[in-house]
């Protein structure tokens, strides 16, 4: 959980200092390379997760 800034609150139709829930994400090539960083805010209101490993 992380707390919203005014900017990304305001992206979201929410409050700063509202809780969302945060991901992260590092993508790597074959070669160990990292390729990709993903930070994504998301609202616990409008939506759910499955995760299958």
């Amino acid at each position: 959980m992380e707390a919203l800034g005014a900017r990304d609150a305001g992206l979201l139709g929410l409050e700063q200092g509202d809780l969302v829930l945060l991901l992260e994400c590092v993508s790597y090539d074959a070669s160990g390379q990292a390729i990709e960083y993903v930070k994504s805010f998301n609202r616990g209101d409008t939506g759910g997760y499955t995760y299958t490993y």
